[in-house]
């Protein structure tokens, strides 16, 4: 059984993608994807897009109309909520509001306090 079987994802997945696209993506996304790049077939590594902070190449792909507010798009934020409740029903009840504002919030506010440690050089023992 080799690798390229392994992440021959395309093969056994019972869904189509037409793209992949990460935006935002902190630095170690693009390193795992250099690292398994190799092994991906020369059609699915047309199919992944790693934008960055480059909303520009997003919207050369994607028309803004088509993407949340966050994404530099005409739709409302997006709303983990809204999807959660059409995937699992109406019954479905969560205490938390997802949205991105408020994960941005929970996010940055974990990670400024922690921000200068986590980035200032480790010394090998």
């Amino acid at each position: 059984m080799s690798l390229h079987w392994k992440l021959g994802l395309s093969d056994s997945f019972p869904a189509r993608f037409g793209g992949v696209h990460f935006v935002n993506q902190p630095w170690y996304i693009h390193a795992l994807y250099t690292l398994i790049k190799p092994f991906l077939k020369d059609k699915t590594r047309k199919r992944i897009f790693l934008h960055g902070n480059n909303l520009n190449s997003l919207h050369q792909l994607i028309h803004p109309e088509f993407l949340p507010s966050e994404f530099g798009g005409t739709l409302p934020p997006y709303d983990m909520g809204t999807w959660a409740r059409t995937l699992l029903g109406p019954d479905y009840s969560d205490e938390n509001d997802y949205t991105h504002t408020s994960y941005n919030a929970m996010h940055v506010k974990h990670t400024s306090s922690n921000l200068e440690r986590e980035c200032s050089p480790k010394p090998m023992k």
